[in-house]
């Protein structure tokens, strides 16, 4: 691309100077031709001149020679007349080619009847003499033609004896008359005679001059009367000149012929080499090669002002695309000008152009505008004003004018602008006939400056009612204004101050404190005045008219040599400020310090005690027993007055001794402080503080017309302040409140280092878990359920095996989830990987009617989305629904039954099958079991286990059996280990079966293979 460039640029620098040389060239070829021809048409026309020179002459001559010797005849001299005067003056240079006048007398003796009896010869000329002259048959047939004749007649050319052989000479003849005769009646017989030599006459006029550059032939063609078309007389040379016979045929020739008494000379002219001067025959040549060189130098300066060219070209596109950069720019500013902009024409007020913003602002199209003009937009109401202005500026009074004015859009809506009209002129400061507009929409300033009276004037009566006190202090220190609230505030009004010091010194409480006040106010004014700064607000102490202190906050701002004081009654915030403070550290229920003014007392009892001598701590944490239940039955506001009631009891055994504080919802804290400084004795005085606090609380509370009987559980911690902090303490103590609810509530326990390791030991199981299920150590183990002979069902159990402790126990990890929440992620794999199998299960004959039962957490299954998420699991993995069984717990009951009632339902719908796990030992209710839709009930395995050995457990058993074949439901029994305990379940109505008896937990390629085992054993006893 840049090569095709650079060439194109070549191009374009040489083909002009090759044009120009080729034309030059050319035209210097053309020109040379020209002028050659122009040389040989300008060697013609002066060998014509000259010709035509010598043909008059030579006419004239003749002509001359002729009359001469017509006016001899016609007056009849004799040649005795002509002798003396005459004939001297036929000399050479007047008569140039005469040689003699002669007498031609007729003789009838003669031969040809006429002799020339007289000659006078104007030179030598023998040769005419004698016979010579009467045997020529030239003269024969003159003399034969002349008596007819009545103007003279000249001969044909001939030669005579003794001369040149050419013929050169002619006789010009002319009949004598007499003086008194006119007409050839009275003719005498007589002929006067001249006799020329035409060489001699030709050279006289080549010595004048008369063919300086030209060769001549004269012949004569004949007698003018004996010629015609057909006739072919033969041409007799008169006269030629030395180097005719040289000539080329191609010469060129010019022609004449002349009529010379009676005969018909022709003369034929061909120019010589030196017709045309050196430098004349040299022009062609000069001129072609100086055009050929002009042609070379006007080639090289094209070449050269091409080069410039292209530069110039390049420069100019340059600058055009500056230019037109420019130019774009300046338009795209034009059109995207935030100011509307048009040109129209002065007086009319037509549009010449508009921008886009003029047209918005205007509501019209561009093409609309220039249709119209600026006045049919203005408002009526405004027009007479806008041409006063217009007419101003063009009278010259003004240069310019800017208004504001109301326009009339093209829908009917009227619009502020703000209109500047200036005419345009040039350089010169002359108007160019036009004018050039902006125009600005102002219409939200023109609604904002209304606003703005409008709110100065809500503003004022705003500010005498103001809820802050306002004085306003005058340049000379006299009190201009003081609002409503400052005398309501104060009691004080204008009139009964006078100044600004009557102001403070009414205001301040004292005097120390007015000059206090009047010193900063006045270095503050000295301060803010050049520098503009506001007085800071600053607090006072300020004193009513009824003598009230009030705290008042004082602020000041300077306007322009005045000042305006503001005063804010402090009193309702400072109230709140304090209620706010009280509200951080005390709890609103029960009034008691609340958990961060615990944790500061706490902080500084831990302080206290590592000083030295400091004795020991101990913090109890009481939590109330079942609180949230008899909260949920009773409601809030008595639950609340229920922590009153507590709080009060608290205070009245702490007896202000030491801290007491509510730590948030059921839980409350004592700080015990100053203990002995022995571990036992200081344990011994915390535990008698609890048991006195456990014993208080267990007397009932009357509360809402009832008694109601209250027990907490209270754990406690000793602490000496050496390496104890309070979150380390708080976290002790929480740990022995949960090993007191644990040991049966309503009991007091101490801190003990084993509960750290519990927790510990959890946290470290909670991080093992969470690692377990991303390595996926999780497994499913199936105990198979059997009816009678056969399987028709497992149990999926979750088992995990740690790549480092081995298997763990899930009466470990199980309540280890549920407290972290990790059973909920647990539960989901769970559930995945139960109705995968059943998926593959469904494919093989032999294991497709097994039923799998799954157990559901309570965390899991109050999950909003536990319905969809057993839906997705059945769809994505393809297991028959019906084949899924839930086994759910008793505890599932007590937290929202109608929950797990929609849910079963939901589920039910979609074909799962329900089970109650653990029957028996929980808080199950029988309305609530029969609207339950179960399909089984399982008999908790610690029935099971002593049915044999426990009449109670029998007795149990028994019941759950019968309760389950009444309700129609499938009773399986857990833990059967022994031949015993199944035919007693057998013979009490419990025909299923899941246990030890019949085969451990296995995973799943050992149940199945156990599966197709048991059922082949049992088919072949069947038939045995």
């Amino acid at each position: 691309m840049k090569l095709r460039s650079k060439f194109r640029q070549r191009l374009q620098l040489w083909w002009l100077s090759a044009t120009v040389c080729a034309v030059g060239g050319a035209l210097s070829l053309g020109l040379w031709h020209t002028l050659e021809a122009h040389r040989a048409s300008m060697t013609l026309e002066r060998l014509e001149q000259q010709a035509l020179q010598l043909s008059s002459a030579l006419e004239q001559k003749m002509d001359a020679y002729g009359e001469l010797v017509y006016g001899m005849a016609v007056l009849g001299k004799s040649p005795d007349s002509l002798s003396s005067p005459l004939l001297p003056q036929l000399n050479a240079q007047r008569y140039p080619g005469v040689e003699f006048l002669s007498l031609v007398r007729r003789m009838p003796s003669a031969v040809a009847g006429y002799e020339m009896a007289d000659v006078w010869p104007t030179r030598s000329t023998d040769v005419w003499m004698g016979e010579n002259a009467q045997n020529l048959e030239a003269l024969t047939q003159l003399w034969a033609r002349l008596p007819e004749s009545l103007e003279p007649s000249m001969s044909e050319p001939f030669a005579v004896l003794g001369g040149d052989a050419s013929p050169q000479r002619v006789v010009i003849g002319m009949p004598m008359w007499p003086a008194s005769a006119r007409s050839a009646a009275v003719h005498q017989g007589d002929i006067l005679a001249m006799g020329l030599r035409a060489d001699q006459l030709l050279e006289h006029f080549m010595a004048r001059g008369g063919l300086e550059q030209g060769l001549v032939s004269i012949q004569d063609q004949g007698s003018a009367s004996h010629r015609s078309a057909t006739s072919r007389t033969p041409r007799l040379p008169i006269y030629v000149s030395d180097g005719w016979a040289q000539l080329p045929a191609s010469a060129p020739k010019v022609q004449h012929e002349l009529l010379v008494w009676g005969r018909i000379w022709s003369l034929e002219f061909a120019p010589q080499p030196q017709v045309l001067s050196a430098l004349e025959s040299a022009y062609p040549m000069i001129v072609g090669i100086g055009g050929l060189g002009a042609t070379l130098v006007l080639a090289a300066l094209v070449a050269v002002l091409s080069h410039q060219r292209l530069r110039a070209q390049f420069q100019t596109r340059v600058k055009h695309n500056l230019l037109r950069q420019q130019s774009d720019r300046l338009k795209a500013l034009l059109h995207q000008s935030a100011i509307g902009v048009a040109e129209i024409e002065p007086g009319t007020g037509r549009y010449l152009s508009v921008n886009s913003r003029f047209s918005d602002v205007v509501g019209y199209d561009p093409k609309t505008l220039e249709m119209m003009d600026l006045y049919q937009i203005l408002h009526p109401e405004e027009r007479p004003e806008f041409q006063r202005l217009e007419g101003a500026l063009a009278a010259g009074r003004l240069a310019h004018f800017t208004v504001t004015q109301r326009m009339v859009r093209a829908d009917g809506s009227e619009v502020w602008t703000e209109v500047w009209v200036s005419p345009v002129v040039d350089n010169t400061g002359q108007s160019m006939g036009r004018q050039i507009v902006l125009l600005l929409d102002v219409t939200e300033r023109q609604i904002l400056q209304a606003q703005l009276h409008a709110r100065e004037a809500y503003s004022s009566e705003m500010l005498r009612y103001m809820p802050v006190g306002l004085v306003v202090v005058g340049p000379s220190g006299n009190i201009e204004f003081v609002n409503h609230q400052f005398e309501v505030m104060t009691g004080w009004s204008q009139c009964d101050m006078a100044d600004e010091t009557t102001l403070w010194r009414l205001l301040c409480v004292d005097a120390m404190q007015h000059a206090a006040l009047l010193q900063r106010l006045n270095a503050g004014r000295c301060e803010v005045v050049p520098t503009g700064v506001n007085m800071p607000a600053a607090e006072y102490l300020l004193r009513s008219k009824d003598g009230k202190e009030l705290p008042i906050e004082v602020s000041g701002r300077f306007l322009g040599g005045r000042i305006l004081l503001s005063f804010v009654d402090l009193s309702q915030r400072k109230a709140a400020e304090e209620e706010i403070r009280w509200l951080g550290f005390y709890d609103t229920v029960t009034q008691l310090p609340n958990r961060r003014l615990l944790l500061e007392r706490l902080a500084e009892a831990v302080a206290r005690c590592q000083r030295p001598g400091g004795g020991k701590g101990a913090l109890l944490l009481l939590d109330i027993d079942n609180f949230k239940s008899l909260n949920e039955t009773l409601g809030h506001q008595h639950g609340d007055a229920l922590l009153r009631l507590v709080a009060t009891r608290l205070s009245n055994c702490i007896a202000g001794q030491y801290t007491l504080a509510r730590q948030g919802g059921d839980e409350f804290a004592v700080v015990l402080e100053d203990l002995p400084s022995e571990p036992l004795e200081a344990g011994r005085r915390a535990e008698q503080v609890g048991c006195a606090v456990l014993e208080a609380l267990r007397t009932p509370f009357y509360l809402g017309a009832q008694d109601f009987h209250v027990t907490v559980s209270m754990g406690a911690v000793v602490f000496s302040g050496k390496s104890d902090t309070v979150e380390e303490l708080l976290k002790r103590a929480d740990l022995a409140l949960y090993q007191a609810k644990s040991a049966g509530r309503d009991t007091l326990q101490f801190f003990d280092p084993s509960m750290q390791k519990a927790v510990s030991a959890r946290v470290e199981m909670e991080k093992d878990m969470r690692l377990a299920l991303e390595r996926h150590e999780f497994d499913l183990y199936f105990q198979p359920q059997v009816q009678k002979d056969k399987v028709i069902g497992a149990e999926a159990l979750l088992r995990w095996k740690h790549p480092v402790k081995g298997f763990i126990s899930p009466s470990v990890f199980v309540p280890a989830a549920e407290e972290s929440g990790l059973i909920l992620p647990l539960g989901e794999w769970v559930l995945y990987a139960a109705c995968r199998q059943l998926a593959q299960w469904a494919k093989d004959p032999q294991m497709a009617g097994l039923t799998m039962s799954v157990n559901v957490s309570p965390r899991q299954f109050y999950q909003p989305s536990f319905v969809e998420q057993v839906q997705q699991a059945l769809r994505v993995t393809g297991a028959p629904p019906r084949m899924l069984e839930l086994e759910l717990t008793e505890g599932m009951l007590l937290a929202d039954v109608e929950d797990t009632i929609r849910k079963m339902v939901q589920l039910k719908a979609m074909g799962v099958i329900f089970s109650l796990d653990d029957f028996g030992t929980g808080y199950s209710s029988l309305s609530y079991l029969k609207r339950l839709p179960l399909d089984k009930l399982k008999i908790d395995q610690s029935f099971v286990y002593e049915v044999l050995s426990s009449a109670n457990d029998a007795t149990i058993a028994r019941s759950i059996i019968a309760l389950g074949n009444s309700l129609g439901l499938q009773v399986i029994a857990e833990g059967v280990e022994t031949e015993a305990q199944r035919e007693f379940l057998a013979s009490s109505g419990c025909h299923y079966w899941q246990g030890f008896l019949f085969s451990q937990p296995k995973p799943i390629a050992e149940f199945e293979t156990w599966t197709r085992a048991y059922g082949a054993a049992r088919t072949e006893r069947s038939h045995a």
